[in-house]
């Protein structure tokens, strides 16, 4: 799922999509993924105790483009404010413990998100969306399936890390590449932040593997979009497309139209998601928020450090509902953040907001599965 842009740059945006019905941009061919420039990362030799698979999220707003060629070069570099590499601002929470396999794909540009309206779109403009869903699927499959081959201990534990876009697109990889195989033996978790990932998925497209119920868990999903109260929905409904508020019909789409289609009530009052407090790594309410990765904003003379402690007590009125991780406004210590993707919508910063308690969470997990055994 792409990232929310500010809202005055997303109305403008917003007039373009239609012309999506005329894009024909070339996608590039399929990444081999058993060459090394088709990874901005492969240990493949990292002597840590796990490894983690990372799908990044939206990176390029791609202009009259459905797909977008592989980012070329070693940094992942992301669309809002032009975080200098995703490799270290989110990627990074999973990096102490874990060796870091990060993948490139042919990713759904921002605006082949955004210029169909999902429910009542006429099938001649679904199918194009489709087809660029499944291009930037399959890539991320076919990477997975040779990170399961390449990886050299198959014994050692693996995770799954994804934001956005990537958190989508891998919950079908999950499905089709972990769900009822072999390696659900070593898959620890997955952790698809941003990914709007709808609860009736459970006992329909995944029958073993659950969602989340602690920070021990393991064999399990967890998802969570990150809000505060300012949170206005209806602004984002205004502007038309899809914006992120339609993510349950993408659901629908990538997982072969898995149950009844959603109406055409956007995700914000639709349907339930899965929403894990990264406080708790579970639905209770409260917590500590252990500090912030402030990487995406670096081009700002701010002075800010690493790593960017919350306020003491910070976290403890977090509260969970079936739509959105909601916390306080963090405007007080940390100007800005709490309206990255538009008023009250943190999708943008997902993990960087999170970083630290998923940090510790990775941890602790891992030796939760190494106990197991």
């Amino acid at each position: 799922m792409a990232h929310p842009l500010k809202l005055g740059a997303a109305a403008g945006i917003a007039t373009l999509g239609g012309l999506y019905v005329w894009a024909k941009g070339t996608n590039g061919p399929a990444p081999d993924y058993a060459a090394a420039d088709a990874w901005f990362v492969r240990e493949t030799d990292g002597p840590k105790q796990c490894d983690v698979f990372y799908a990044h999220p939206t990176t390029d707003a791609g202009l009259l483009r459905w797909n977008m060629e592989p980012i070329e070069g070693d940094a992942c570099t992301g669309l809002i404010e032009k975080d200098a590499d995703l490799l270290q601002g989110q990627a990074g929470a999973w990096r102490d413990d874990c060796n870091l396999w990060a993948p490139k794909y042919r990713q759904m540009g921002f605006l082949s998100q955004a210029w169909v309206h999902l429910p009542t779109a006429p099938d001649s403009k679904v199918a194009p969306l489709k087809a660029s869903i499944e291009l930037a699927y399959n890539d991320l499959k076919h990477a997975f399936i040779a990170f399961l081959e390449q990886r050299p201990d198959k014994r050692r534990p693996f995770m799954i890390a994804a934001h956005s876009q990537g958190a989508i697109m891998m919950s079908k990889v999950i499905a089709q590449c972990v769900e009822g195989t072999e390696h659900e033996a070593t898959f620890v978790a997955g952790y698809l932040a941003g990914g709007y990932l709808p609860v009736d998925l459970f006992g329909t497209v995944f029958k073993n593997l659950h969602i989340c119920s602690g920070p021990e868990d393991t064999r399990c999903l967890i998802s969570y979009d990150t809000r505060t109260a300012a949170f206005q929905p209806e602004i984002l409904n205004n502007l038309g497309g899809g914006f992120g508020l339609w993510a349950h019909h993408l659901y629908w789409l990538l997982h072969e139209e898995y149950c009844e289609k959603p109406d055409a009530s956007t995700d914000d009052v639709n349907k339930a998601r899965v929403q894990i407090n990264p406080a708790t790594w579970s639905t209770e309410a409260g917590g500590v928020h252990l500090g912030v990765n402030t990487s995406y904003k670096q081009k700002e003379a701010n002075g800010y450090s690493e790593p960017f402690s919350s306020p003491e007590g910070f976290g403890s009125h977090t509260t969970v509902t079936d739509k959105a991780v909601i916390v306080e406004d963090p405007e007080s210590w940390l100007a800005g953040a709490g309206n990255k993707g538009g008023p009250g919508n943190m999708h943008p910063i997902d993990i960087h907001f999170w970083f630290y308690n998923i940090k510790a969470n990775v941890a602790q997990r891992i030796a939760a599965w190494r106990s197991s055994k």
